[in-house]
């Protein structure tokens, strides 16, 4: 899976002795069973692989260019890096097992479990030490549900409401798209950024611990490429 990328796409290097193009050529390099989404070079195979020699190889099989449904690619601490993906999405679906004596055939996608209570880089790797996995901040939010894609763009009132110090906000997405989500205070100033990205098609749950904002009133908007829409909430302490 390669996503979130701005760069051109995907080149095999074609030069006069044996190499790259002709080992993909001949069988002996395959490029299959990719995802590729939220490229730069457009949102078409023609686009990423610009390559007429690659897309009509032999050993070039099973890509697509399509939203993998991952749990969250953001890279700041408060957005999260979540690459499990969505038992229900392309990710999961399209995986396949090579008839392979290496392999071990396992009940989820790679080293990303969709079930799993926690990643596999918690804890070892520089993601876990940097803070980008660890959901531990004032946002917290849940897997999107993917087996019901909503009709409509939807911000549900938070609950509880009046509520201290958290509160939960729903909203619901009919297709992917960038979406933000900001609290503001009565002065129009924005307290808190919870949401700042590209979401898939479903439904979201986003916990906002207000723990260290003043009792007050406060607004909340959903901001997307179609739709813009505000609700009300009190924090009491």
């Amino acid at each position: 899976i390669f996503t979130d990328y701005t760069g051109d796409g995907v080149s095999i290097e074609d030069i006069d002795i044996e190499d790259s193009r002709s080992k993909l050529e001949n069988g002996l390099l395959a490029l299959k069973n990719n995802i590729w989404w939220n490229f730069g070079a457009g949102a078409t195979l023609e686009a990423i692989v610009p390559q007429e020699f690659v897309r009509n190889a032999a050993a070039f099989d099973g890509n697509q260019v399509v939203d993998p449904m991952l749990a969250r690619i953001g890279r700041d601490p408060k957005s999260g890096l979540d690459p499990r993906p969505s038992t229900t999405g392309p990710a999961a679906s399209a995986s396949v097992m090579p008839n392979n004596p290496f392999f071990t055939l396992a009940n989820y996608t790679g080293a990303f479990d969709p079930n799993a209570a926690m990643l596999w880089t918690d804890h070892w790797t520089a993601l876990y030490s940097y803070d980008i996995t660890q959901f531990e901040s004032a946002v917290k939010e849940k897997l999107a549900d993917h087996s019901s894609i909503p009709q409509d763009y939807v911000l549900e009132q938070n609950y509880p409401n009046p509520f201290n110090p958290s509160t939960t906000i729903n909203f619901a997405l009919p297709q992917t798209g960038y979406v933000k989500l900001t609290v503001y205070n009565q002065l129009g100033q924005q307290v808190e950024n919870l949401v700042n990205g590209v979401k898939s098609a479903g439904s979201y749950s986003i916990v906002w611990d207000a723990s260290n904002a003043p009792s007050g009133l406060y607004y909340y908007r959903l901001e997307t490429e179609k739709a813009m829409v505000m609700r009300k909430m009190l924090l009491i302490k």
